[in-house]
């Protein structure tokens, strides 16, 4: 044990060395380039350094005039820089917008980002600061955690735009707990447009909320995806729901020209709702019920005639169940369930935001809920982000080992 703990102060110390000289070395990179070197000729109008005092620009009016000492916690542990100090000749000092250190922080990067993947991972506030502190043998305090999603958050509200704008959109929500209220949050993912398009699977376009479910707040959301060219006269072709009426109407004021295609889970999960209104829920009719809807709804799509197949499938079931109330709702969705039939590659359920919602919740769950509307669209905020970056590396992957294989 003794000899194990020796090692890690060892190492530790090493690490602490390097981390200062680097920081140190880029501190005087930066003002080198900004006023050249030592006892240099100056000339030029500096673009980010302004006198605090006269409000001059001038290098030629620049100098150094020292060093302050700042203490900075990095992933290493706790180091404590020297810090150049320069001043104008009018005697005030020069406001530096330091590259390498954020104004005021006491926390480096590569420590916030510990603490947003530690939290993001499942742990608290308070288990995250203790964890980072074991690491750095140095005390990080919870409220540090807090502060730094919420930061992450503000800064991360808006979604960076598309690059290419999707065939397929996926839209569903997802009920989250606010102040001990379940509000809905919606969520649009995207989805392959054709087979093999791994570069729009998955990723989450935008979220709104937590708000409610109107149609009011489905078209908000779908204009502010149209202003970041996701729309019909961008590319889109295809929206995938569950059937929710808000929904299919926010689409047809907002995405006019895009096709509707009805998840199938949800449409054979209400007839089996209806079926057991009506048989029971330990009938075995049910069962048969839903497998009849199947042969109606769910085709083959690699197989020739299957869009007459689905016709004459409908035909006899409308014969077999004709009076009951599944007919109705089997013949009001046919046209929208079986879409896909005339759009290879179209998905037939929305089960790619299911999956992004089943990844969020495993997440929210264990919070016990967010005690304001503002900490849960920062934790949103901060959640997409992540999860569309972990997205693209796993694409960016899959692709690179497609390549490599024969």
């Amino acid at each position: 044990m003794a000899l194990m703990e020796a090692r890690d102060r060892e190492r530790r110390e090493k690490a602490l060395i390097d981390a200062q000289e680097w920081f140190q070395s880029q501190l005087e990179a930066e003002t080198a380039q900004e006023l050249g070197e030592r006892r240099a000729p100056r000339s030029g109008v500096s673009e980010t350094w302004q006198c605090r005092r006269c409000g001059q620009s001038q290098r030629a009016l620049f100098r150094r005039n020292g060093h302050y000492r700042r203490t900075l916690l990095v992933r290493e542990g706790q180091i404590t820089v020297r810090v150049p100090v320069v001043r104008c000749r009018c005697g005030g000092y020069i406001e530096v917008k330091w590259r390498v250190l954020a104004e005021q922080a006491r926390v480096w990067y590569d420590v916030l980002v510990s603490m947003i993947r530690h939290y993001l991972a499942g742990l608290s506030y308070r288990k995250t600061a203790d964890a980072l502190s074991s690491q750095a043998v140095a005390h990080v305090s919870h409220m540090t955690v807090w502060r730094a999603m919420q930061k992450a958050g503000v800064a991360g509200r808006k979604l960076p735009a598309v690059a290419k704008c999707p065939e397929t959109v996926v839209l569903d929500e997802m009920y989250v707990w606010v102040a001990g209220k379940k509000k809905p949050m919606l969520l649009p993912a995207l989805a392959a447009g054709r087979p093999g398009a791994m570069d729009t699977d998955g990723r989450i376009l935008g979220y709104s909320g937590p708000t409610t479910r109107s149609t009011d707040e489905w078209r908000k959301l779908l204009e502010d995806l149209s202003k970041r060219k996701v729309s019909p006269d961008d590319g889109l072709k295809y929206v995938v729901a569950d059937g929710d009426t808000s929904i299919r109407e926010a689409v047809q004021l907002v995405w006019g020209k895009a096709k509707l295609q009805e998840c199938l889970w949800h449409i054979l999960s209400g007839i089996r709702e209806q079926a057991r209104k009506v048989h029971g829920d330990s009938s075995p009719q049910v069962g048969q019920i839903v497998q009849d809807v199947r042969e109606v709804l769910m085709h083959d799509t690699r197989t020739a005639e299957t869009r007459e197949r689905a016709a004459e499938n409908m035909a006899a079931f409308v014969k077999k169940h004709e009076g009951r109330p599944w007919v109705n709702t089997v013949a009001r969705v046919f046209a929208r369930a079986t879409l896909y039939l005339e759009s290879p590659g179209l998905p037939r359920t929305n089960g790619t935001a299911e999956r992004t919602i089943k990844e969020i919740r495993r997440r929210v769950k264990v919070m016990d809920g967010f005690r304001s509307l503002h900490g849960s669209m920062n934790f949103m905020a901060v959640y997409v982000q992540c999860y569309n970056g972990l997205r693209e590396s796993a694409i960016q992957y899959a692709k690179l080992s497609q390549k490599a294989q024969p």
